[in-house]
């Protein structure tokens, strides 16, 4: 029992992965449910954003007004590999332009549009997301010989084109259930997007933890209905009673109602895996809205991995995600992939920063200083030697040079 397909479309692919891209997909919609899909020879890409602008108070500027942008990027790709088909057919044209040979200039002009735009469309996230979760619910079965679960649901991906539906076929041994979702076009969504990158070249922070211990971090943070979050990091040699072992540390800094609060993540290499502060500083410290971070806590809730690149203004995260009972055996996983604009703060830093950090801190300004002073005073100590050999040269009638006949 088998659904037939139009054989004119844009993309198909069939899979069994229902859990995966379910809890995957719907974890997006926590951010936006209007996303913008790009399908490619590589698998299909999901991309949305989230841009609230909220009005504030500086106490710390005259008691100013102003004006803040909080913005947040989601994407994710569903690589080629998590499916078992997978056919590309870009080449696919609207079959209206071509019966007409009059207008053969406008016709081209027509497909060429066509050709870019059909591959690109943007749909309501939710409902597709919660077909595909109650299809994987309602069809896992337990197998005995291997005491694991897997999906007796085959779902067909369907896209025949712009103008078309996005399409979703299950199948079972038992039943057919065909689902529609209409596409539209959304040319801001994708706008937006241009320039909001990562600037490689201008990197301040960068590493890699566990994703459940950031997970349970920032539950505790919202548990306390947080406000804002600080996120400061530090990494260097501490050489406090003769102790040069490499110093890192990476801390949650909440603000609420109840004051502050930090959160000190463990940083031991098996769960803080990587830590660099770039350009030489002794840490670094940055701010954002609470409730973005609100936004992507069940992406975080469903990967293995978090790495987390920062520049002067936008924070990246990227998760790595093998969840899930439904994957291919030699699949490496989803990535989410988040950018978060990092807000302004004009509080006093002595504020923010825990007391024994500041103490930890004076006492490296106090090592650096010393080791300054001491390399400094070995430099006078060469140039006054210096000095010496070339005076006692000078007292002894210089160098002799032997002259030649």
């Amino acid at each position: 029992m088998t659904q037939r397909l139009d054989d004119d479309f844009v993309f198909s692919a069939t899979t069994h992965s229902l859990s995966h891209i379910s809890s995957i997909l719907n974890s997006l919609t926590s951010v936006n449910s209007q996303v913008l899909i790009t399908i490619d020879e590589d698998g299909l890409n999901f991309i949305t954003e989230y841009s609230h602008i909220c009005r504030g108070m500086s106490n710390f500027s005259g008691n100013k007004r102003f004006y803040i942008l909080t913005k947040i990027i989601a994407e994710i790709t569903l690589e080629k590999s998590l499916f078992t088909t997978y056919q590309y057919n870009p080449q696919t044209k609207d079959k209206d332009n071509n019966d007409d040979t009059d207008d053969s200039d406008s016709n081209s002009d027509s497909n060429s549009i066509d050709n870019t735009n059909q591959n690109k469309f943007a749909v309501d996230l939710t409902p597709i997301a919660e077909s595909l979760s109650l299809a994987s619910k309602n069809n896992t079965q337990f197998n005995g010989n291997n005491n694991n679960y897997y999906s007796q649901t085959e779902c067909t991906i369907f896209y025949k084109g712009s103008g078309y539906p996005f399409i979703l076929i299950f199948e079972d041994n038992k039943m057919i259930e065909r689902c529609e979702f209409s596409t539209f076009i959304n040319l801001e969504l994708e706008a937006n997007n241009i320039g909001f990158e990562l600037n490689q070249n201008d990197l301040l922070v960068e590493g890699i933890i566990k994703s459940d211990v950031l997970y349970d971090a920032l539950k505790d943070l919202k548990d306390i209905n947080s406000e804002q979050i600080y996120i400061y990091a530090t990494s260097q040699q501490d050489n406090n009673n003769n102790n040069n072992k490499s110093y890192e540390r990476l801390a949650l800094i909440s603000k609420s109602e109840v004051g502050n609060s930090t959160l000190y993540l463990p940083n031991e290499k098996s769960i803080l895996e990587k830590l660099i502060i770039y350009n030489n500083d002794q840490y670094n410290l940055s701010c954002y809205e609470f409730n973005i971070f609100n936004k992507f806590l069940k992406s975080i809730k469903l990967s293995n991995k978090c790495k987390f690149k920062k520049d002067s203004n936008k924070l990246s995260l990227n998760l790595l995600s093998l969840y899930g009972f439904d994957l291919p055996k030699n699949y490496t996983g989803t990535i989410f992939d988040f950018k978060i604009l990092q807000k302004d703060f004009d509080e006093p830093i002595e504020n923010l920063i825990p007391e024994n950090e500041k103490q930890r801190l004076e006492r490296q300004d106090q090592q650096v200083e010393q080791h300054e002073q001491q390399h400094e005073q070995e430099q006078d100590n060469i140039r006054y030697n210096l000095n010496e050999n070339q005076y006692e040269e000078e007292e002894n009638g210089g160098i002799d040079v032997p002259i030649f006949i």
